[in-house]
């Protein structure tokens, strides 16, 4: 059901939490593609030690938009979820995305709240998913989707272009702005089930 895209360029120290994450989810229909974009700290050492589990790309240093798009080429699944490689997800946290396709089925992207804290995570609220019909009024105060905790199906990127590695910050943004503009109507979890690493 879900390809994860983790790129990584030198977070050795954090892509065994990643990855770890991933393979502790409640919902195992997946695949991971780590993409190492010339990492140089030997993180891909740590990758390799999950032989089949994880897919590894190496490529020469392109930055995370060429990363990132790299990964969704090699998607063989219908839903793609980012997860950068110092972040990590709460267990449920592809089975509650699951839950919210089921629930909205002409969904296109999807997400969760996050924390920035460990402290600060939280357990599913099965009242937590709702649908933005306004979402760009929303996102002048607060554009709500976060790399980790995104899920866009991958249609989308059959039909338009992928992250821009043109712009040095807003990558993500824009794709998330494109793909609701695609889709409409996003779709948005209140629970806070991703940790976004500020380490």
């Amino acid at each position: 059901m879900f390809s994860i895209i983790i790129p990584i360029y030198n977070k050795a120290p954090f892509i065994q939490r990643a990855i770890d994450s991933v393979l502790g989810q409640t919902f195992s229909e997946y695949e991971i593609i780590v993409i190492n974009d010339g990492s140089t700290d030997g993180g891909e050492q740590k990758i390799l030690a999950y032989g089949d589990q994880v897919k590894l790309i190496t490529q020469s240093n392109q930055g995370v938009s060429e990363a990132r798009n790299r990964g969704i080429t090699e998607a063989k699944n219908p839903w793609i979820a980012f997860l950068d490689a110092d972040d990590f997800w709460q267990p449920n946290y592809l089975d509650t995305i699951r839950q919210g396709i089921t629930q909205f089925p002409q969904v296109g992207i999807l997400g969760c709240s996050y924390s920035q804290s460990i402290e600060g995570l939280s357990i599913q609220d099965p009242k937590g998913w709702f649908q933005m019909e306004d979402y760009f009024k929303r996102a002048i105060v607060n554009t709500l989707f976060f790399t980790s905790a995104t899920v866009i199906k991958k249609s989308f990127f059959l039909k338009n272009p992928g992250f821009d590695r043109e712009l040095s910050r807003g990558e993500d943004l824009d794709v998330w702005f494109r793909a609701v503009l695609y889709f409409g109507k996003p779709v948005y979890n209140t629970s806070k089930l991703v940790y976004y690493s500020q380490e």
